[in-house]
């Protein structure tokens, strides 16, 4: 496998590390569960004050289909969840913006990193070279060894740029809905001093 593939590799290990050996999990106060919280917030316009593509990226409806009954049963999901027509997201080049501030020693930017995307097939980014085979069998195994029998799986319906898409979303008891569109999209803050006597501090 060469450097490139590797990297590529080892950053969607990383990535679904970080989803399940790490998803926040939290205890309902009311009959709710918290997994319905959070998708009514998405479906109320979450993104509508983001910008960039984050905008136009809307919840139409989510559906429960219950819970993941066996390991037969999450092998099925499995292997939807990354088969050939499977959505997931192409990240394209963030939007930056930044506001300057100066002071008498620094110079001072503020940014605000937004993600750009397209929501395309999974096959499409492994013809993209943004995905590898080696990559969708990574991916396949640590969901096996992460998603457990009693986990809740959901069916998300979605709207982006004129066009609708569904992922399926697996979330422990009670905790945050993880599928492979919302959880590759996130802002970020950053600041850099520029010092006008010395090199960039960040």
């Amino acid at each position: 496998m060469n450097k490139k593939n590797w990297m590529r590799n080892a950053f969607f290990v990383f990535f679904l590390a970080s989803v399940f050996l790490f998803m926040p999990v939290s205890r309902a106060q009311d009959s709710q569960p918290t997994w319905q919280k959070y998708l009514e917030h998405l479906k109320n316009d979450a993104f509508k004050d983001y910008m960039g593509d984050l905008n136009q990226l809307k919840l139409l409806k989510y559906t429960y289909k219950g819970k993941i009954r066996s390991e037969k049963h999450k092998s099925r999901l499995i292997e939807t969840i990354c088969s050939d027509k499977a959505a997931t997201v192409s990240l394209l080049s963030n939007l930056v913006i930044s506001d300057t501030t100066f002071t008498n020693n620094d110079v001072i930017i503020q940014q605000k990193i937004y993600p750009n995307f397209e929501i395309v097939t999974v096959r499409q980014m492994v013809n993209s070279g943004k995905l590898t085979e080696d990559s969708i069998a990574m991916i396949k195994q640590q969901l096996y060894e992460n998603v457990r029998i009693g986990f809740d799986y959901l069916e998300l319906d979605w709207s982006y740029k004129g066009k609708r898409f569904r992922s399926l979303s697996i979330v422990p008891s009670d905790g945050i809905p993880t599928d492979f569109i919302t959880s590759r999209l996130y802002t970020r803050d950053k600041k850099i001093i520029n010092s006008r006597n010395s090199t960039n501090k960040e």
